[in-house]
């Protein structure tokens, strides 16, 4: 069988290069426009476990209970006239943007009144317009003190530090539309640095941000540097800069496939799936480097570059086929277990450790087919 398939892919080496750049280009189609980071943190219980069904059955009575920003000061008296102004039109201008669905701080708090023809509580707001001298600050200061609820909320007395919660929109900060939200709201804090010099952020929003751009950057740190290790690897080995970057033509490849299969599948791209180009590129590497050594090993023994080829693909091609397929399937474990993200990771990564095994199989004795045969050099 292996024959034939050796025999198949010598023959047909134009045709299978441009199925593979015609496959590649879909990929990467739906790499650059498909791929979306998670808008949550990936949940990996799964569903029929009773604390995610609690779960979701607090955020039904309860809301959503990621959906608050919280903006911190400190090292400034907030009840000075220039600065409690200021604090509170910074939480106006909040309130202004496109996302966010209200502010709560010690300008915009509220307090408790009673209508005693309704029978019922009403929420007044305590800070209606700027204050004007510091003894409305003052006055101001006292009234808020006087509601003790607010003491280690909102305010700490003894440090002095003074917190703006700022709650967004949950339905569109989870989806892929929610555009700058957490950016708009850093500039125009980012307005009030004379007043508020000592800004610092926190809250599921913030740290949700921070971590899906996070994702983003450092997947594209990670797939450079392994690129890097294993290209100056392959070089040391090789002495051939053909051998390079054939090798990493064939890894490149296979990461365009992976991250197209996410998009295509249309998964977001959570920490664990950041992790299948790394090892689409640990895998890929060795394939490549037993079809060349092969390679090499029998152009030695008698000189003929498309016989050398041909055993390659017959004698590797077995091994190489054992040898993915066995990663594979261990990868491919995680779709039976019960979770949805690690079902999500195991069928992305087992289906293109075996599409990466048909890369290197075809790639590379193609691309060798056409260079000149390998020096005296390049065989030491």
């Amino acid at each position: 069988m292996w024959v034939k398939i050796a025999h198949f892919i010598l023959r047909n080496r134009v045709s299978i290069l441009l199925t593979i750049t015609l496959v590649t280009g879909v990929f990467a189609y739906y790499a650059f426009t498909n791929v979306k980071p998670d808008m949550k943190f990936a949940n990996m219980l799964p569903e029929s476990v009773p604390e995610r069904a609690d779960h979701e059955k607090l955020k039904e009575l309860f809301g959503e209970d990621g959906n608050i920003l919280v903006v911190g000061v400190e090292g400034v008296d907030i009840y000075a006239p220039e600065h409690f102004n200021a604090w509170y039109e910074l939480g106006n201008k909040l309130r202004s943007i496109d996302g966010v669905d209200s502010v709560f701080s010690v300008a915009h708090l509220y307090a408790l009144k009673a209508d005693h023809e309704e029978q019922k509580f009403l929420l007044e707001p305590v800070m209606t317009q700027k204050l004007g001298s510091y003894a409305e600050a003052d006055s101001m200061r006292r009234r808020i003190e006087s509601y003790p609820f607010y003491d280690q909320l909102l305010y700490e007395r003894e440090s002095g530090l003074t917190l703006m919660m700022v709650t967004v929109n949950a339905e569109k900060f989870n989806s892929h539309d929610r555009g700058t939200i957490i950016y708009d709201i850093k500039d125009t804090v980012g307005l009030y640095k004379d007043h508020f010099p000592h800004v610092r952020y926190s809250g599921l929003p913030y740290i949700r941000e921070v971590v899906a751009k996070k994702i983003q950057d450092e997947l594209g740190i990670f797939v450079g540097l392994a690129m890097s290790v294993t290209a100056l690897i392959l070089f040391l080995f090789f002495r051939s800069f053909k051998v390079m970057i054939a090798c990493l033509f064939v890894v490149a490849i296979g990461v365009l496939w992976s991250l197209g299969t996410i998009g295509m599948f249309g998964f977001p791209l959570t920490i664990l799936m950041s992790v299948i180009p790394p090892v689409i590129i640990v895998i890929g590497i060795p394939n490549c480097i037993f079809l060349l050594n092969k390679y090499h090993r029998e152009y030695t023994n008698h000189g003929n570059k498309i016989k050398a080829l041909t055993r390659v693909i017959e004698r590797i091609g077995n091994a190489t086929f054992l040898t993915n397929t066995t990663t594979s399937l261990g990868f491919a474990t995680f779709m039976f277990t019960s979770s949805e993200k690690l079902q999500q990771f195991g069928l992305v990564a087992s289906l293109n450790i075996l599409s990466l095994f048909l890369i290197s199989l075809c790639v590379i004795p193609i691309i060798f087919s056409f260079q000149r045969p390998p020096s005296d050099k390049h065989l030491k």
